[in-house]
């Protein structure tokens, strides 16, 4: 049951995904997002109940542990509580603009593909298999940030994307160094492919040659530390979330913000009614 698990949480997402690409009505995609969501919920639920009773779970690049299972209970409930609060916001964001109706598709698509990418990557019990997720992550939140077309968004995704992609490039010199020496002692199940998975590394960990794992670590470290947004590597991090914004709430909050200056340099202490300001909000958000 567990093994069959791991290959299908990974799946959830993808086929939400391809489900997304379907349907055109807004209340139709917002269905499809919170059932994918909670059904992914439902499964890592289950999952973690085999873990707790059977211990760690493996089955071909895939394996789930304690460690691991914090990390995807995290995701998946994420995932759901941003889908339910999906459904109110995309209702007010299409009904004021800032979000096309026709746009909807892919948005939903990117998303849920963004998510099997991180089921992928917390799942991986294989070095190679989790660059792959890793730069997978990479490719659909890129296009999420500069998904409203706007100067910023753009500029802020191709700063993520330059960012991120020398960082994932040290990841993979790290890991290559990592499975270098793994493969030195055999890979702890006497044949070469066997450096790639994480669990066998473990076991034969104290026979690795220490220089060559330490340089290892301090490319994997600084690659996947770069993508993590960890300080200094963190160039990207302050564009990102503003460039997610429609362009029209960003005007809305400058607009806001510089009447709110003005307001008090003029020295007026008195503040305008709360209908004219809920209207003059209105028009922008």
């Amino acid at each position: 049951m567990a093994e069959t698990l791991l290959w299908i949480l990974p799946l959830v997402p993808t086929v939400t995904a391809l489900l997304m690409l379907t349907a055109r009505d807004r209340r139709i995609l917002s269905t499809i997002d919170v059932g994918g969501s909670a059904v992914l919920l439902a499964l890592t639920l289950v999952l973690a109940g085999e873990v707790r009773t059977g211990g760690p779970q493996a089955f071909g690049v895939f394996r789930v542990d304690d460690l691991g299972l914090v990390f995807l209970l995290l995701l998946v409930v994420l995932t759901l509580a941003v889908a339910i609060y999906t459904v109110g916001w995309l209702k007010q964001a299409v009904a004021v603009g800032n979000m096309n109706a026709d746009a909807l598709r892919p948005y939903f698509a990117l998303l849920h593909a963004f998510v099997a990418t991180m089921v992928v990557t917390i799942l991986a019990d294989n070095l190679g298999v989790l660059w792959i997720a890793m730069e997978g992550t990479t490719i659909t939140s890129a296009v999420l940030i500069g998904y409203h077309g706007h100067q910023h968004g753009l500029e802020a995704a191709w700063k993520y994307i330059i960012v991120t992609t020398i960082g994932i490039s040290f990841g993979l010199f790290g890991t290559v160094l990592v499975y270098a020496a793994a493969a030195g002692v055999g890979g702890g199940g006497g044949s070469v492919a066997d450096a790639m998975s994480w669990s066998a590394i473990m076991r034969v960990a104290p026979s690795l040659d220490p220089g060559i794992v330490r340089i290892g670590f301090i490319f994997v470290m600084v690659g996947y530390g770069t993508k993590a947004g960890l300080a200094p590597m963190h160039l990207w991090l302050p564009d990102a979330p503003i460039a997610r914004r429609p362009r029209r709430s960003r005007r809305c909050s400058r607009a806001f913000s510089s009447s709110a200056r003005s307001s008090r340099s003029s020295g007026s202490r008195r503040s305008p009614p709360r209908r004219v300001a809920r209207r003059s909000r209105s028009r922008c958000c």
